[in-house]
């Protein structure tokens, strides 16, 4: 794993605290009700969880199974990893489709709560560019996977 620059860290730990405050303030306002909108977005979560889990695990075992080495650049070699199935046949960064799935079922379950909104917003604007990046990087070191997406089937 690559080094993390201290910056990055923080930068995290603050995003983190602001929404993690700003949801529960505003989840604090809401008080005990099950609505139409907990039901609809609970199971949204749900699924979403489960690819996240699933993808995870999808990382885990073909790491011990299946490498791939590239060169790193530099003169050497560096083994990376291309999981097969699941969301895996569509697209390359389907961990982060899943956790917007995840954040979007948390949207829809709050009533449009703005800082769930505002969450998605963030976590799409950061993440997206990223995948794509990452696809390009799939396509110029593995074969055959031109035809998958970044991370939004039929879109990117």
């Amino acid at each position: 794993m690559s080094p993390i620059h201290p910056i990055i860290i923080l930068g995290a730990w603050v995003f983190n605290l602001l929404n993690a405050v700003s949801l529960g303030g505003h989840l604090a306002g809401l008080g005990p009700t099950l609505t139409t909108r907990l039901t609809l977005g609970l199971p949204i979560w749900a699924l979403g969880l489960a690819g996240t889990i699933n993808t995870t695990r999808s990382y885990a075992v073909a790491a011990a199974l299946h490498t791939h080495t590239v060169p790193d650049g530099h003169g050497g070699e560096k083994t990376y990893v291309l999981p097969s199935g699941g969301l895996f046949r569509w697209v390359l960064s389907p961990h982060y489709l899943c956790e917007w799935i995840e954040w979007v079922g948390f949207y829809v379950a709050t009533g449009g709560a703005l800082p769930a909104r505002n969450f998605v917003a963030a976590e799409v604007s950061t993440m997206l560019p990223r995948a794509i990046a990452t696809r390009k990087w799939y396509v110029e070191r593995f074969p055959g996977v031109e035809g998958r997406w970044a991370a939004l089937p039929g879109l990117v």
